[in-house]
C-alpha cells in the first residue's frame, strides 16, 4: 500500500479538520507515524498550487506537526510526528 499525502495539509487542515470529520474520523487521518509502523509506504508532495511549493513547509510539519508560525505545543496528534529522515525519504524515493 502506497499512501500519497502532502504534509503542509495538516498545518492547514488542523484548524477545522476534526470539526468536519469528527473526534474518531480524525484519529485516522494524517497518521504518518502508524502507517510507517504497519508498514505503508509513505510519497509525499507539496500540492502546490493549493499550497506553497517549498518543500521545507512540509518536512516542519512532518517534524513538528505544528502549523508555520508555531502551536500547537508539542504538536498536533504529537504521537503522528516521523523523523526527518523518514519524511526525506517519503518526499524523494518514496515518490518515485
Amino acid at each position: 500500500m502506497i499512501a500519497s499525502m502532502q504534509p503542509s495539509h495538516q498545518t492547514t487542515d488542523m484548524r477545522w479538520a476534526e470539526d468536519r470529520i469528527g473526534s474518531e474520523r480524525i484519529k485516522g487521518a494524517y497518521a504518518w507515524n502508524t502507517m510507517l509502523k504497519n508498514g505503508v509506504r509513505l510519497a509525499f508532495g507539496t500540492d502546490y498550487n493549493v499550497e506553497p511549493i517549498s518543500p521545507f513547509r512540509g518536512l516542519y510539519a512532518c517534524v513538528t506537526r505544528e502549523r508555520p508560525e508555531g502551536g500547537p505545543r508539542k504538536g498536533w496528534e504529537a504521537q503522528e510526528k516521523i523523523s526527518l529522515e523518514d519524511c526525506i525519504r517519503a518526499y524523494t524515493s518514496g515518490s518515485a
